[in-house]
């Protein structure tokens, strides 16, 4: 996957993340960036606040979006909480 839009940061972590041969995630919250909707995944940029730059939302969630066939490469076993995935991001609970 190509990273040469990606914020600084983020390259870095995409680049571990390719080539990671295991991958283990502790997400209480939200649900892991690999398994998120495109929705989903926009929801949780805008409600970012200042940490998210609004102009960045679009090349974000276009990323995390190319990221999923990672999942494909192997199959991990994951699990969530029941709030986690009902969580409402940005919209009226």
């Amino acid at each position: 996957m190509s990273t040469y839009r990606l914020l600084s940061w983020l390259k870095h972590y995409v680049e571990l993340e390719t080539n990671a041969a295991t991958m283990r995630s502790f997400e209480s919250e939200v649900i892991h960036g690999l398994l998120q909707t495109e929705e989903y995944a926009r929801r949780l940029h805008l409600v970012a606040g200042p940490l998210v730059k609004p102009t960045d939302i679009d090349m974000l969630v276009a990323a995390r979006m190319r990221r999923q066939p990672r999942l494909t490469d192997v199959a991990p076993p994951f699990g969530y909480e029941e709030h986690t995935v009902g969580g409402s991001y940005g919209r009226p609970a």
